[in-house]
């Protein structure tokens, strides 16, 4: 057994470095958790009230604690090597004696001789409350998200919790507090109410300690016990991250301009061809069908017309300007075809070709180099895996599927599976006229927010409607 000599009362409200300190211990160890002493040392500093934890290293330094707190008493085993105590039996609680006191010492010293021990805590036992559960994690696309509920049954068996995204206001506390089921025993019940107000500025405190520390990747206090006057953290677990990253998606960007991708003045098909049954024909088909009145260029080396129009060996052929690029050649040719295009200074690319992130790690790496590419370039990308965008108020249908007649409507759609677009909107044409319908496939670059908030400040539709598999621009949005 080894024991680190160490000794800590749990109270960090002493030092404005108490945070960077701990959390510069625990990444020289090499942990991506805290243990609790840390944890609620980290609360403390915050400003949330905590049960303490001072840390001891023998029997008699736990008794000399336990009176000093008071009795009953709590012990827990202190372990970088532990981080679920109750589970491990490293809990002993509600010790009422000097002799309960040295022998759950000994009992947990003997339960964990093989690990890495620190020490032992020693606790005031906390008088029973209403037991609620407050937390964080970071989430890749909302980033930091705050959960609250009642503990105990209500979370375990009813699941009544509630989240956030982070930062809250005061009107959001209150609310989180309010819509879940339990909130009348909170409120009052049978003559024990709780201090709404303390929980609210717990809730508050532990929003602010989310954004200001971004490091403290998930934190856990379970039980938040509740009081008429005031709570008190009782138990905490806190989970690190020393190199955190802010993703792209849920990163502030700049708003980008995609009046060209949905209105477009020229058009190039890559991978046109007059071949009945091939996604080139269906694309061009699409688009002289439905009268797109901007100009045409299809690409397609072995072809001097497609359809009637003038066609191009390449991309960098086209003497004009190109607003808008349809890629639907195959997955291999693709990267090759995107670099074309952004040489060419074609700022928007649809690529409906599928072959990328969603066949597995080699369509991964490939959909990243392209990424890379087309951010480089300053280009903008929808897709790939896509069926492209319908603007009916452009007479613009660039589908791979053949589409009929089509009415100009006010009903926008943002569909992520080109097949859902198509069910919608050939289940729903009798029902509603749709303006738009934007299908994003991998969404590698433009995402549903994107089009949403274009599609929210276009005139001519009024309404919008979504077909999501999973969210990449959580804050966003």
């Amino acid at each position: 057994m080894e024991t680190n000599q160490k000794k800590s009362t749990g109270g960090g409200r002493n030092g404005r470095n108490t945070i960077p300190r701990i959390l510069g211990l625990s990444r020289s160890e090499g942990r991506d958790h805290l243990m609790e002493h840390e944890s609620k040392a980290v609360l403390e500093n915050a400003g949330i009230r905590t049960t303490g934890a001072a840390v001891v290293a023998s029997e008699d330094e736990a008794v000399k604690t336990a009176r000093n707190l008071g009795y009953p008493v709590v012990l827990k085993i202190v372990s970088p090597d532990v981080i679920h105590k109750t589970d491990a039996g490293g809990v002993k609680l509600n010790l009422g004696n000097d002799g309960e006191v040295r022998q759950a010492h000994r009992d947990i010293l003997s339960s964990f001789s093989n690990r890495n021990i620190t020490g032992v805590s020693v606790q005031k036992m906390a008088p029973p409350g209403v037991e609620a559960i407050v937390g964080f994690t970071r989430d890749e696309s909302f980033g930091p998200v705050l959960m609250f509920g009642l503990g105990g049954i209500f979370a375990e068996v009813l699941k009544d919790v509630t989240f956030r995204v982070l930062p809250i206001t005061v009107d959001a506390a209150r609310e989180m507090m309010e819509e879940i089921r339990g909130f009348p025993i909170l409120k009052g019940y049978r003559g024990v109410s709780v201090d709404l107000a303390a929980l609210e500025r717990t809730l508050l405190t532990v929003s602010a300690l989310a954004v200001k520390h971004p490091e403290l990747k998930e934190l856990d206090i379970n039980p938040l016990l509740l009081y008429p006057t005031g709570c008190v953290a009782v138990d905490a677990r806190v989970f690190v991250d020393h190199s955190p990253r802010i993703s792209p998606q849920a990163a502030p960007r700049a708003k980008d301009d995609l009046r060209r991708l949905f209105y477009p003045k020229s058009i190039a098909v890559l991978g046109a061809t007059d071949s009945g049954g091939k996604l080139g024909y269906n694309v061009m088909r699409n688009l002289l069908s439905h009268q797109f009145e901007g100009k045409l260029y299809p690409i397609n080396p072995r072809k001097g017309t497609v359809l009637g129009v003038r066609a191009y060996p390449s991309i960098l052929d086209v003497k004009d300007p190109v607003d808008t690029a349809i890629i639907i050649v195959p997955a291999g040719a693709a990267p090759q075809a995107i670099e074309d295009c952004c040489r060419k200074g074609v700022r928007n690319l649809v690529v409906e070709t599928a072959g990328f992130a969603e066949t597995g790690e080699a369509g991964r790496r490939t959909q990243a180099r392209i990424k890379d590419l087309v951010t480089a370039k300053g280009c903008r990308l929808l897709g790939p895996n896509c069926s492209g965008i319908i603007n009916t108020h452009h007479n613009m249908v660039q589908s791979i599927g053949l589409v009929g007649e089509l009415k100009r409507g006010n009903v926008g759609l943002i569909a992520q599976a080109g097949v859902y677009a198509a069910g919608m909107l050939t289940g729903l044409h009798n029902v509603l006229d749709f303006g738009m319908i934007a299908t994003i496939g991998n969404k590698m670059d433009v995402s549903e927010a994107d089009i949403l908030e274009f599609m929210g400040e276009d005139p001519n539709i009024r309404v919008v409607g979504m077909y999501m598999e999973d969210v990449t621009s959580g804050r966003r949005l």
